[in-house]
């Protein structure tokens, strides 16, 4: 069983391998600095089955786990680590918050509660309708 979750993972490109790729610890933290300035909290209104909701919560997701994994050697980059994180956690703050006050803005005060009557039906059988089908037409 966990040979085929290993092939499946492989097969993917999904493999938990460690690659020796090369790079720039500067290039990274300014890539994410750039995500997450795109990642834009302000103007969201909705709910956690919202569509804008599940791609915000994405890319705060992926920019957590590429934070978890760089690779630091010296104190400024702890510190340019920590500053994203910290920017991390108050966007997901702020979109919690949205998320919370949208949900308690809805008031069950404002839903009518009056009893709506509808006409009552006789249930007659079928075969008592005076129609009849063949089957040609």
């Amino acid at each position: 069983m966990l040979l085929s979750g290993l092939l499946s993972q492989e097969s993917h490109n999904r493999s938990f391998s460690e690659k020796n790729i090369p790079y720039d610890h500067e290039d990274d933290i300014t890539e994410m600095e750039l995500s997450i300035k795109e990642v834009n909290t302000e103007k969201f209104i909705g709910n956690k089955s919202d569509p804008s909701f599940k791609r915000i919560n994405s890319r705060l997701v992926h920019l957590s786990n590429r934070v978890a994994n760089l690779k630091v050697d010296s104190d400024e980059e702890v510190t340019a680590q920590n500053t994203i994180k910290t920017k991390i956690i108050m966007l997901e703050a702020d979109l919690s918050e949205k998320i919370n006050n949208n949900s308690s803005s809805f008031n069950s005060s404002t839903v009518s509660t009056e009893q709506v009557s509808c006409p009552s039906y006789i249930s007659v059988d079928v075969h008592k309708w005076g129609v009849f089908y063949n089957g040609n037409n």
